[in-house]
């Protein structure tokens, strides 16, 4: 896909293939394995599923590649030509490998300056079977350093109860989460955190949570 045109050929095997609409040299493509059959559609970058198919073929050393969820980087080099260049890395490895390079150093030094809100709006959403009422106290469950805290590519935030309880882990709001971690690591500050509003959605209950510096 276009994310892993950023990576520099090393130790990759490359397939040419056709496509039916002529595109600017170096622009990338994106490709769709058909589930299971070793034939790969190729769309424009910005398209798929439908739109945007500019060419299919049967390859079966790339279905397998793709299969095997393993990155690529697809660009036209020639008149209606793309070429593939098959990466023996996962997808999930090359999003860490670029996380790592790129928006790890970045962030930590973002979360390493002070903050001046004094309190945060958020939401969490709390695991069903938990028991929970508007007013009770939780806790966000900090690791011993902002380093920690960055060594996963999804930055998350765990909440507990009274009990010491695991009862929900907020991974939306980014920005939100950014802001307490700075609160925590780099103003120091103790933070208190009430239950507001509870949503009850059967699977998981939604809930309204005001953090605020005491």
């Amino acid at each position: 896909m276009g994310l892993f045109n950023i990576l520099k050929k090393k130790d990759t095997n490359s397939i040419e293939l056709k496509i039916d609409k002529k595109l600017p040299i170096g622009t990338s493509v994106n490709l769709w394995l058909m589930p299971n059959t070793n034939i790969i559609n190729i769309y424009e970058l910005g398209y798929l599923a439908g739109d945007g198919l500019i060419g299919q073929h049967e390859n079966k050393k790339l279905a397998t590649h793709l299969k095997n969820n393993k990155a690529f980087v697809a660009k036209v080099f020639y008149n209606k030509k793309i070429k593939i260049e098959l990466i023996e890395k996962t997808i999930e490895e090359v999003l860490n490998e670029n996380y790592l390079n790129n928006e790890y150093p970045k962030l930590l030094n973002e979360l390493s300056k002070q903050v001046r809100v004094k309190k945060i709006q958020t939401r969490l959403y709390i695991k069903s079977q938990t028991e929970i009422k508007k007013g009770d106290s939780i806790y966000p469950v900090f690791s011993q350093n902002i380093e920690d805290h960055l060594k996963e590519r999804i930055l998350k935030l765990e909440f507990k109860n009274d009990e010491g309880k695991i009862i929900g882990i907020k991974e939306n709001e980014p920005n939100k989460i950014r802001q307490i971690l700075r609160l925590h690591f780099a103003n120091k500050a103790k933070l208190q955190c009430k239950i507001q509003n509870l949503k009850n959605y059967g699977n998981c209950v939604e809930s309204d949570v005001l953090i605020e510096i005491i």
